[in-house]
């Protein structure tokens, strides 16, 4: 129960608590300036924070690209899709 209240209060002054992953992954994205696609896939997939997946139009959003139904998609896991929620206000563009 304390746990929730401390959370709480971290949330009440504009804080929150992200996974140790989550922040490895930003860290080693920031530490080398950026990454590229294939990069960030990989770091996303061995921190188990996203998977590669069939795509599926119904299910999953292509941001406007063109993809093939079945073609391999990174599908971003819960923990990561809350992290980056949390941060939306602190990021350029539009969340999906």
């Amino acid at each position: 129960m304390k746990a929730v209240e401390i959370e709480r209060a971290l949330e009440r002054a504009g804080l929150t608590i992200i996974s140790n992953e989550a922040m490895a992954a930003f860290a080693c994205i920031v530490s080398y300036s950026g990454c590229t696609a294939f990069q960030f896939a990989t770091l996303m997939q061995r921190l188990g924070l996203a998977q590669v997946v069939p795509f599926d139009p119904a299910k999953h959003d292509a941001g406007g690209e063109e993809i093939e139904p079945g073609s391999d998609f990174l599908e971003y896991s819960d923990a990561l899709k809350s992290v980056l929620k949390h941060a939306q206000p602190h990021l350029r563009g539009r969340l999906q």
